[in-house]
């Protein structure tokens, strides 16, 4: 079964990024599993972890294998445990770690390992072998740059592993670790280590330590505490051979101990001279050895290098600004750093507490966000995995300062044409140095640098004048406030809302006015020539008094103090109050109305103030259920307003009423209900010969009843007479 994880991009996880474990009884196997074309960054354990973690118990308790892995062509890049990780562990029955393919990967700034196989087991034979480990960049881990340990308390064996053709540089601690207790006895060497730049690391370049028997050929070893380091468990037990490799620019070239042996010929040792050594070449200029001559053979040597002969770059950092206000960006430019070969990587430490971690441009920018005083330096790294060196750090001082404060008040606040401003700056400030210069731009075309804060200034035409100020500082930064000047020498315009018509009732005449420049400030008024008020506190004038010719005197003045001259005058407000007087109205005929007969009706009707408009009479001849309407005419001739009622049928009551007004728009009214406004159309008369008739009907038998009536007064007498005989 092959498992398969190409092109994944795999970040930002808690643990690891690929975890592939297993446990179980009495053995386990993870095998055939290949990744490629991977992005495995920023995870919280190993970038690759294959087999059991350290602590978490067995693989196999009676055996475990890891074998037929491929990691190619990925980026494994910045995670907190280390960059590829493959242990295995058992307690009996043995550990192996086996037919391991790592190439063309891109392994840097892990927080452990870049590269670590570990086969370990308490009791059996382990063993981390038919491995291949070629064309990688490993650099900038915090641990080994390639750690191998094969452990148990039998065998344990580190054989036919090769490192071909990688680049292992800047890691913490070793560029590459490898132990192992014994040598693989059908293997001429267990380790080799051949065309490969192994430089700069913070240990050893190379450190072989226990029973394994290694070839070192063709590397550039170089820049790192110890060139190469050979250790073993006691005398004889490994036998190394390292030929045809530059060692150089190294504290200590390589070092032998504990019994172990190398054969050191020819080798270049960065001196034509050879390495030094303190009996057998105290003459030699290159990097130191020790040994007797026999454990550890550096003679001969070769007088020249195998391959080229790296140099430590050089660091020049240039920046574009090296004063500047707080926020303000700056350039860092790196290209005229310079190397024998290439430079790679630039690390740019901004003196702040940030850096721009290694990166591959040459050119970068950066915010200071405080102010202050900032070393900026710059390391360069170059092909070979090599700084520059720290003690010839470049740096540019960067001054992070504040810019001075603009600040300007000018007098008057509203100038005429002609008028001196007076312009004053002596409220701006710099909070860190002194302002050196005062850049005014008057907004009219005149645009004047001085070193004092005041300065005078005149203006030839009204308008509104955008005045701006730029102080600069002795670090040459600068600040600029802008402020609008108004320069007004024309008085405002105010006008009112009187319609020119009679009033009935006090009113208000409404007085606006209008500026374009400073503004209005105030509106000014008399009324009939009385005292002066202030609109913005006495309010709208208000007229109060009757008449014809009231008279408004009002006028305004800007901001600027321009006072409207000629004031203004409005003559001929009207207001009229009182009703017209109506006198008592006259009857013709005064008397009895007889049927068919016209009336008329007269008065008189005045109105001293706005004068008599109209007047109108209304009659009804049915209580008041309709009326009819009559104008009332003025008479010259008599000096009233007359009106004739025509003549109505006999019997008919007949009512009138009069309304007049005056131009004011003021009524009197005369109601209709006093005697004078009520009469009566009196019976028509009947005719003489009927009357004479009807006088003799009635008197004849008034003539007949009256003699009768003696008759019988004459009968009683005499029947009294004879009684009284």
């Amino acid at each position: 079964m092959i498992s398969f994880f190409p092109y994944n991009t795999i970040l930002c996880n808690t643990r690891t990024g690929i975890n592939i474990q297993t446990s179980s009884y009495p053995s386990s196997s993870i095998y055939n599993v290949i990744f490629s074309s991977n992005t495995i960054l920023f995870n919280g354990g190993n970038g690759i972890n294959i087999g059991g973690l350290y602590g978490e118990g067995y693989m196999g308790e009676y055996g475990a294998a890891i074998y037929n892995i491929t990691v190619s062509s990925s980026a494994i890049q910045s995670n907190t445990g280390a960059g590829i990780n493959m242990q295995g562990y058992s307690w009996g029955g043995g550990c192996s770690i086996h037919s391991v393919n790592i190439s063309s990967n891109d392994i840097s700034s892990n927080k452990r390992n870049g590269i670590g196989l570990l086969s370990t087991a308490t009791y059996g034979n382990t063993k981390i072998c038919n491995v291949m480990i070629s064309s990688n960049i490993i650099h900038w881990n915090n641990g080994d740059g390639v750690y191998l340990k094969s452990r148990s308390e039998d065998n344990s064996y580190i054989y036919n592993v090769i490192l071909s053709s990688n680049t292992i540089s800047s890691n913490e601690e070793n560029g590459i670790y490898a132990t192992s207790k014994d040598h693989y006895t059908e293997s001429e060497f267990d380790l080799t280590i051949s065309d490969s730049i192994i430089s700069a690391n913070g240990q050893k370049a190379i450190w072989i330590h226990g029973g394994i028997n290694s070839n070192l050929s063709y590397n550039s070893i170089s820049y790192s505490r110890y060139g190469v380091m050979y250790t073993s468990f006691y005398t004889g037990m490994a036998n190394n051979t390292a030929q045809y490799n530059d060692i150089y620019r190294n504290l200590y070239g390589m070092n032998v101990t504990n019994g172990a042996t190398v054969n050191a010929e020819n080798n270049y040792w960065g001196a034509p001279n050879g390495p030094y050594h303190k009996t057998l070449n105290f003459n030699g200029t290159g990097n130191s050895v020790n040994g007797n001559g026999t454990d550890l053979d550096f003679i001969p040597f070769l007088t020249e290098s195998v391959g080229q002969i790296n140099e430590r770059p050089t660091a020049i950092l240039v920046a574009d600004k090296t004063t500047i206000k707080v926020n303000q960006t700056v350039t860092f430019n790196a290209s005229a750093s310079t190397d024998d070969g290439q430079i790679d990587y630039y690390f740019f430490n901004y003196g702040d507490g940030t850096n721009s971690s290694w990166t591959t441009q040459p050119i970068v920018t950066h915010t200071y966000t405080l102010t202050g005083t900032y070393n900026a330096t710059l390391t360069v790294m170059d092909n070979f995995g090599v700084p520059s060196l720290e003690s010839n750090l470049t740096y540019v001082t960067i001054r992070v300062t504040v810019p001075p404060i603009a600040n300007f008040s000018y007098a008057p606040e509203y100038p005429g044409v002609g008028e001196t401003v007076i312009f004053n700056a002596s409220n701006s400030y710099a909070p860190y140095g002194s302002i050196q210069s005062y850049m005014w731009n008057f907004g009219d075309g005149n645009i004047t640098t001085v070193s004092t804060p005041i300065i005078m200034h005149l203006y030839s035409a009204q308008g509104i004048y955008v005045v701006n100020l730029t102080v600069i500082n002795i670090d040459g930064l600068s600040s600029s406030v802008t402020k609008s000047v108004t320069v007004d020498s024309t008085p405002p315009v105010t006008f009112n809302d009187y319609n020119g018509l009679w009033h009935t009732t006090n009113f208000t005449i409404i007085l606006t006015a209008t500026d374009g420049l400073s503004g209005v400030a105030e509106i000014y008024y008399k009324i009939n020539d009385g005292p002066t008020k202030l609109l913005s506190i006495d309010g709208q004038p208000y007229i109060i008094t009757e008449g014809a010719d009231n008279k408004l005197e009002y006028w305004s003045v800007d901001n600027a103090g321009n006072e409207e001259l000629p004031h203004n005058f409005l003559t001929g407000i009207k207001l009229d109050k009182t009703y017209p007087l109506i006198e008592i109205p006259l009857r013709v005929p005064s008397g009895d109305v007889e049927p068919g007969q016209s009336v008329r009706v007269s008065l008189n009707v005045t109105d001293a103030l706005s004068g008599v408009k109209s007047v109108t009479l209304y009659y009804t001849i049915d209580n008041g259920a309709s009326w009819t309407t009559l104008i009332m005419n003025y008479s010259i001739s008599i000096g009233l307003y007359e009106a004739l009622i025509p003549g109505q049928q006999a019997g008919t009551q007949v009512k009138f009423k009069i309304v007049a007004y005056d131009n004011a728009g003021n009524n009197a009214t005369v109601d209709g209900e006093e005697s004078h406004c009520i009469y009566q159309v009196i019976p028509e008369l009947l005719s003489k010969a009927t009357m004479l008739t009807l006088l003799i009907l009635i008197t004849i038998p008034l003539i007949l009843i009256r003699k009768k009536r003696k008759a019988i007064q004459k009968k009683q007498r005499h029947n009294q007479a004879l009684s009284l005989k």
